[in-house]
């Protein structure tokens, strides 16, 4: 019975001051609060709806919103995880589906599902982007 005693207060000192490198941590959690929450281009494109995450924190996350051209998701979402990965931040897929954007007369259309990741909850990407500045006028409609 003694040796939880002694491990456990060894553990939490090696957790605070050596495997965890505090400074590290507290850059990621800046690139987390300051990721952008929506990156869309102009036309159609295909969209994904990201959790973004510091590894190991899945409590603290965030979703985006990330769209662009490419020929399927997959390939949309390896960008998007290269570019995460560089900011120590890890992500999740939770479903992707198509938009087509019309910045002249401010509307757009939210449809379709992805094959790969599943559908994303439209509503919710639709509540996203109008509580963004840049798609807060926007007229969004959801398909089915």
């Amino acid at each position: 019975m003694k040796y939880p005693q002694v491990i456990l207060p060894l553990r939490n000192t090696l957790n605070r001051y050596c495997l965890r490198n505090y400074a590290t941590t507290k850059r990621t959690v800046q690139n987390l609060k300051n990721y952008p929450q929506v990156k869309l281009g102009d036309g159609k494109l295909l969209y994904l709806l990201i959790s973004i995450y510091m590894h190991g924190e899945t409590l603290f996350s965030r979703t985006v919103v990330q769209g662009g051209r490419a020929k399927k998701h997959p390939y949309l979402y390896a960008e998007i995880r290269e570019e995460l990965e560089e900011l120590g931040l890890c992500s999740k897929v939770l479903g992707g589906g198509m938009m087509n954007i019309n910045a002249k007369s401010q509307e757009m259309t939210i449809d379709g599902k992805c094959n790969t990741f599943g559908r994303a909850d439209h509503h919710l990407t639709k509540e996203i982007l109008l509580g963004t500045p840049e798609y807060k006028n926007f007229k969004i409609t959801v398909g089915k």
